[in-house]
């Protein structure tokens, strides 16, 4: 929860101020707090759409100024929701020079999930890769998912920049959005925090009943989704020392 969160961020900063320090550093701290020994996302399938069964007779799309791709702010927080400043190679000036591989060396740059490869670069092996290529793939990756949810029919109203962003996030660790039970329709129907939250919390639940061996990932799927779902509803994305557009960390 939020008092968890907000806990857990006060006492690594007191352990770590002098060094920095990250959510992604947060939210193992709280999953190390949890007793879980790791945090990584779940890459479900990605499917064109964001329900896996499309329906011809959904409703058709509300038109207004939507947000269509996602802003700065939301691929910086993708940064920092991906990779801590432990996965940086940096020169004496804080510029970025290279970002070293994560999640058991599945995973490049920002996210980059190499086993769906959803650029189709053809890279086997992770390595570490440049600042530019980093950000090339987390723009890249960005936008097939913003692209997907602003033109899926199965989100009915028009999206503003915070909650595009949040779900773009969220697409990261879910899949398509229709894969979490009840999501679209709290989409369309404006539902509350809490009523997102409890549909999240219990997807992420059900992986848990259906493959015990993920209980070690759970805290941490559901930390960032309170983290998600903060900027989804408040526009808060909370602190980003990983500026991934400009290429520096501060």
């Amino acid at each position: 929860n939020n008092s968890q969160f907000k806990d857990a961020y006060d006492k690594y900063y007191e352990l770590h101020k002098d060094d920095g320090g990250t959510m992604a550093d947060v939210i193992d701290l709280i999953a190390i707090i949890n007793n879980s020994k790791e945090i990584g996302p779940s890459y479900p399938e990605i499917y064109n759409g964001e329900s896996k069964n499309n329906s011809s007779n959904s409703p058709s799309k509300v038109t207004g100024n939507n947000a269509t791709t996602v802003s700065d702010n939301g691929l910086n927080y993708i940064a920092n929701m991906e990779v801590g400043k432990r996965d940086l190679v940096l020169d004496a000036n804080g510029n970025i020079l290279q970002i070293k591989p994560t999640v058991n060396n599945t995973t490049i740059g920002y996210g980059y999930d190499l086993t769906q490869d959803p650029l189709n670069t053809g890279i086997k092996k992770a390595t570490n890769i440049s600042q530019a290529t980093a950000l090339k793939y987390l723009k890249g990756v960005a936008n097939i998912y913003a692209n997907k949810i602003t033109t899926s029919k199965d989100i009915t109203i028009s999206l503003n920049q915070q909650q595009l962003d949040a779900l773009v996030a969220l697409r990261y660790n879910v899949g398509a959005l229709g894969e979490v039970p009840n999501l679209l329709n709290d989409i369309n129907n404006n539902a509350s925090y809490s009523t997102m939250q409890n549909h999240i919390y219990a997807f992420y639940d059900d992986i848990v009943k259906a493959d015990p061996s993920k209980a070690q990932y759970l805290q941490g799927w559901k930390n960032r989704a309170d983290t998600i779902l903060n900027t989804y509803f408040y526009g808060n994305y909370g602190s980003m020392p990983i500026n991934a557009v400009k290429g520096v960390y501060k």
